[in-house]
């Protein structure tokens, strides 16, 4: 339930006057029917706003959480209020809304009275820092985020991916491992150093820490695209070609995108 503001207050008042005037009209005998429906459709319109207003849609909320459940953890489940806000942070993050969600972010900081909560706090500026193109202002983020909650692996893959965006691969592989140490099956985690390990020239080692991602999460389709790669690189035609039709079957637009940055790796050693 939402706070009641003057607006909302004031807004009842006029509710109320539009319920005691349908009342009398219906009681009297007295109203026309043209009266009676519009003053019907005003008493309508106002209780599907305030059904919206306090209640919010439950749908919608119960989307994203599960949206986000992944993301956000059980973090600030201590405080229904506080938890909406995050949630609707990330809502407003996904939304393109990052000034807003960055305020949201302040006012939630302070807050904060567990490690894990600043930690949940710091990881969605990494996302929305990132997404501004401020990465100095992510890797910061995503560090303090790692400091506040060192046992989290999804927070290590997050500080890898960005140090990966900054060019540091010996950083970003440091975070990968650093994910794995807490948790061996993350299956991001080993996705994420397969595309180190391929990027640094070590195929055998990408194409194992590939495996090891789709035995943990089948759906991360893109450890196909660089099993693809990795398997070339060592001359295994059959084995490259194998998950290629995979890569096919489960993501075609991926998998033509690989054939055609394979075709052109092709083309430029001819």
């Amino acid at each position: 339930m939402k706070k009641l503001k003057a607006f909302d207050i004031l807004l009842i008042v006029i509710f109320a006057v539009i319920v005691i005037a349908l009342i009398w009209e219906v009681a009297s005998g007295k109203g026309s029917t043209r009266t009676i429906a519009k003053l019907v459709t005003l008493v309508v319109s106002y209780a599907l706003y305030f059904l919206r207003r306090f209640l919010g849609h439950p749908g919608t909320r119960r989307q994203l959480e599960e949206a986000a459940a992944p993301v956000v953890g059980d973090t600030f489940m201590r405080d229904g209020k506080l938890r909406r806000k995050l949630l609707d942070a990330w809502a407003a993050y996904n939304q393109n809304q990052n000034a807003k969600a960055l305020k949201m972010t302040d006012s939630l900081e302070s807050q904060c009275i567990s490690p894990e909560e600043t930690a949940a706090v710091y990881l969605l500026r990494c996302c929305i820092y990132e997404d501004m193109g401020d990465l100095p202002k992510a890797l910061n983020a995503a560090e303090t985020a790692v400091w506040r909650d060192p046992d989290n692996p999804r927070l290590h893959v997050r500080l890898g991916r960005i140090r990966q965006a900054q060019g540091d691969n010996a950083g970003a592989e440091r975070a990968f491992r650093d994910a794995l140490d807490r948790n061996p099956e993350h299956a991001a985690a080993w996705s994420n150093l397969a595309g180190i390990c391929l990027t640094s020239s070590r195929p055998e080692e990408a194409a194992e820490a590939a495996k090891k991602s789709l035995q943990y999460d089948p759906a991360l389709y893109a450890s196909m695209g660089t099993l693809v790669l990795a398997y070339l690189m060592q001359g295994d035609i059959t084995s490259s070609g194998y998950w290629l039709g995979q890569y096919r079957q489960h993501d075609p637009k991926g998998a033509e995108a690989m054939s055609a940055y394979i075709k052109k790796i092709a083309e430029d050693n001819t």
